[in-house]
């Protein structure tokens, strides 16, 4: 009998375990850093793409936005980014 409880438990602990796991799988991803090569990539090509005054804009904006949040996907992610509480008032100036 104690052995049988003793299973069950062991297999009880896995089972939440294994839920732990998968749910924080899907968390989003909080980075207070730079921003990826590809992502990089694509905002030069953005800045380029687009007229003078808002081309110019998206560098500078980028320079203020030094947090943010990468939600994966199975076949892509989304990245939110947020300003630096520090650096609002220049930021503001700015826009």
């Amino acid at each position: 009998m104690l052995t049988f409880l003793t299973v069950i438990g062991i297999i009880i602990l896995a089972l939440a375990g294994l839920a732990i796991y998968s749910a924080n799988a899907r968390r989003p991803k909080f980075f207070n850093g730079t921003l990826k090569p590809f992502e990089k990539s694509l905002f030069t090509k953005l800045g380029t793409a687009l007229a003078d005054p808002a081309g110019q804009l998206i560098p500078k904006q980028l320079a203020y936005l030094k947090r943010g949040v990468r939600l994966y996907f199975p076949k892509s992610y989304a990245l939110e980014l947020y300003n630096d509480k520090q650096n609002l008032d220049k930021f503001m100036k700015i826009v």
